[in-house]
């Protein structure tokens, strides 16, 4: 897919954009680029335009650099000013923590899009507003750990507990080959990053049921409890939104399932 930048805010981001049709924004999963979504876009562009966003730390896309911590809007905001010279219909696609990032820009700026999917979004302090006391406060440990064994500089350990919690199948951290390991701990700082502005948001549940967008709620019919209750608790929030579960997929579906992602992406838009 071809690479286009811009500068905001005096950084630099990057998108990969495709095809011809309405504009469709994808943003990836926590530890991915936008290349995560290649191949749910090659079953896309026949009909839509796909722009595949980098986030803050990934390829092209400069790491936020600021005297504070990087929120969620700030990861919007660079967002908008991808897409801000487009003018016609606009969906939004985010997956994981591009789905938490989804979640706010949508909040702030429902009128700017048509349609919203959200495959199973990590936007984890909304756990506890659901009422899974133990469940948010085991995500918020696991974490917080994470976040202090990279800020140590020890990010195999960092991932080693991160990878465990939330790796539902048999497989865990010491499985992996060792450039998997290294892929992964390569982007520990962008991860990091993220999982704070994640858990600073103060986005609520009471705040989607405003929302009046189609959105479409996707979910791995394997993949662990904290994703699974965040995708049924946020679907149940948003009026009239849809849950679609996808059979033997586990949480990060859009690389493993891809096929299956572009197909209920286009039939959701089609419903419109």
């Amino acid at each position: 897919m071809p690479l286009e930048t811009s500068t905001y805010e005096g950084r630099q981001i990057s998108a990969m954009r495709t095809g011809d049709g309405p504009l469709i924004v994808l943003l990836p999963p926590g530890a991915s680029s936008a290349a995560a979504w290649r191949d749910v876009t090659a079953d896309l562009t026949a009909r839509f335009e796909c722009l595949a966003v980098n986030l803050s730390g990934y390829a092209e896309t400069e790491a936020f650099h600021s005297n504070r911590p990087m929120t969620l809007d700030d990861e919007a905001l660079a967002v908008l000013a991808l897409m801000d010279s487009h003018k016609g219909e606009v969906h939004l696609v985010g997956h994981s923590y591009g789905g938490a990032v989804a979640i706010r820009l949508v909040l702030h700026n429902e009128h700017r899009f048509s349609s919203l999917t959200l495959i199973e979004p990590a936007a984890y302090p909304m756990l506890s507003q659901a009422g899974e006391l133990e469940l948010a406060k085991d995500v918020l440990q696991i974490n917080q750990e994470f976040i202090a064994h990279v800020r140590e500089g020890d990010n195999d350990t960092a991932f080693q507990i991160y990878f465990d919690f939330y790796n539902t199948g048999p497989r865990k951290w010491a499985d992996l080959s060792s450039s998997a390991q290294q892929r992964l701990m390569s982007v520990a700082k962008p991860v990091a990053a993220a999982l704070e502005a994640v858990h600073a948001s103060d986005s609520t549940l009471n705040e989607l049921g405003q929302l009046q967008i189609p959105t479409l709620v996707v979910a791995g019919a394997e993949t662990d409890n904290v994703h699974a209750s965040l995708a049924i608790n946020i679907a149940r929030a948003v009026p009239r939104a849809r849950l679609k579960t996808i059979p033997t997929a586990g949480h990060m579906c859009s690389l493993t399932h891809p096929t299956e992602v572009a197909g209920i992406i286009q039939s959701h838009i089609a419903r419109l």
